[in-house]
């Protein structure tokens, strides 16, 4: 996760990106959580905005390239203006064929329209990484 994280911070316009896989989270570049949270406690405070936000049963890529501030605005820090969140969906069920989601890639960035067709591509492979076997 943490490779995971440093190539999409440094290859994509990312100021901050957060990988969520189970009960497990990477979380790198700039976030500004609420300061009257501890530190002890901004794991559960990020588990607990990604739930409210339902970014953790995404079956499809959610992008928003011009961003304004909604519902996902809590767990964003201020003047984002691009979001992509990027599903990990399991391998196929060869019972039904069906995927569910297993966590999620979530990227911020400081611009609009940051992330192009060939980007979103790319970041859709690295989600692929996490999917289990």
């Amino acid at each position: 996760m943490a490779w995971a994280t440093y190539v999409l911070l440094q290859n994509t316009n990312t100021t901050s990106v957060l990988i969520a896989v189970g009960d497990v989270l990477c979380i790198r570049g700039y976030w500004d959580p609420p300061a009257d949270i501890p530190k002890h406690a901004m794991i559960e405070w990020f588990k607990g905005q990604m739930e409210q936000t339902a970014l953790v049963n995404l079956s499809s890529a959610l992008y928003l390239p011009s961003f304004s501030g909604t519902q996902l605005g809590n767990i964003l820090p201020q003047g984002i203006l691009s979001v992509l969140a990027q599903p990990i969906l399991s391998n196929p069920d060869p019972a039904n064929g069906e995927t569910k989601a297993e966590g999620v890639i979530l990227l911020a960035s400081n611009a609009n329209y940051a992330y192009s067709e060939k980007d979103r591509v790319w970041i859709g492979a690295v989600a692929n990484k996490f999917r289990s076997v």
